[in-house]
């Protein structure tokens, strides 16, 4: 027995330098994503469960009727300026186009920010064992304006740089997706926002 503590003891060192190697190759990964990662925030509603087809486009039409949707998010009520998120949409199936067509419509108050997203889209279906598979694709889009209801002490007007008049761009927007549903169970993978749209800062 003592003749295999040498052999052990290499074996704990080896497993020991690969743990080490693996988590400093994770490490360099993970700053590698962070330097080219840009964060982005889409609307907060709870009960996503509700909204398929506004994430996944690939949802368009899993429903044997027509699917309609109405959210809304009001928080700190009583305060100027309180965000805002209203959502509607609506798709259905249409055997004749072998698939499901939908629209969304989507409204976000922040401040003197606003966001407004329409987007429709087709989801091409097709019946997999006891479920429904969809791939589709959602075109839309998104317009941020700034209002210009500042709240300061000094006139705006002294600085040329904040706009004293409301500003509105618009920016094309595109999604895609792929979504599964059964009796019991759902599953997807979709991307928003393929086209990454941005929004231009200049001011006439």
């Amino acid at each position: 027995m003592r003749d295999n503590y040498p052999e052990m003891n290499s074996a704990v060192s080896n497993n020991f330098n690969k743990n080490r190697t693996i988590k400093r190759t994770l490490l360099r990964l993970l700053v590698c994503v962070y330097t080219f990662a840009y964060s982005q925030q889409d609307y907060q509603l709870s009960m996503n469960f509700f909204n398929y087809a506004f994430i996944n486009p690939g949802a368009f039409g899993y429903g044997d009727g027509i699917c309609a949707t109405l959210q809304g998010r009001i928080q700190w009520v009583g305060f100027d300026g309180n965000p805002q998120t209203f959502l509607l949409g609506a798709h259905a199936y249409f055997p004749e186009i072998w698939g499901g067509v939908g629209i969304n419509i989507f409204y976000d108050k922040l401040g003197l920010e606003r966001t407004l997203l329409t987007k429709a889209g087709y989801a091409f279906n097709y019946k997999i064992g006891p479920g429904k598979i969809g791939a589709g694709l959602a075109i839309g889009i998104l317009n941020k304006a700034l209002k210009s209801d500042w709240v300061a002490k000094d006139p705006v007007m002294l600085d040329a740089i904040i706009p004293d008049i409301t500003v509105s761009r618009s920016s094309f927007d595109m999604d895609a997706g792929i979504f599964y549903k059964t009796n019991n169970l759902f599953a997807g993978f979709a991307i928003t926002h393929l086209t990454a749209p941005k929004i231009s800062k200049e001011i006439s």
